[in-house]
């Protein structure tokens, strides 16, 4: 009989163990999930936080350059006649002989000089003109390629948003 008793105690104490076995995995189990709970909460709150999605996110607006000329929005000076004239002969110069002719002579020469820079003046201008001018219209023609991609890109996205609306899979896939 007390083998039988010893059985007893054995197969209860096995059972309690076992029993006890089971209650420590259920609560680890219990805890896991209740970390999992936890996660799930959070990225559904912060799910309901996030503004909802909108076709209009899809739209790009591409910053448009300014137009920038560089050297060609400013012009070079103009030549001035009195930068091209000698100096007066003044004083005892003025009645050394042959001043009077030397200074006429160099004057002219200073005149013809200044035209040739003149007429050099006016068109390297010109051409600045010229070439500022074609700069304007390559900008203005990127800016109207830009607004045309821009355009294309908009309507891509407004044709998404249509086929999403009528249900059409290919939408969705996009």
């Amino acid at each position: 009989m007390a083998a039988r008793r010893d059985a007893a105690a054995r197969e209860k104490a096995a059972k309690a163990s076992h029993a006890e076995a089971l209650q420590r995995e259920t609560a680890a189990k219990n805890e896991a999930l209740d970390i999992r709970l936890q996660a799930l909460d959070g990225a559904l709150a912060a799910a309901i936080r996030t503004p909802p999605f909108g076709f209009a996110a899809l739209k790009t607006s591409p910053r448009k350059p300014t137009f920038d000329p560089g050297a060609l929005a400013q012009p070079e000076s103009a030549p001035t006649l009195d930068s091209f004239l000698p100096a007066q002969p003044r004083g005892l110069h003025a009645l050394v002989p042959g001043a009077k002719r030397r200074y006429e002579a160099e004057r002219l020469l200073a005149e013809e000089t200044f035209a040739q820079a003149l007429t050099e003046y006016k068109k390297n201008e010109a051409k600045r003109m010229v070439d500022l001018a074609k700069a304007e219209a390559n900008h203005a023609a990127k800016l109207a390629e830009l607004e045309n991609e821009t355009a294309r890109q908009h309507a891509e996205v407004d044709q998404l948003e249509r086929d999403f609306q009528a249900g059409q899979p290919e939408a969705v896939v996009e």
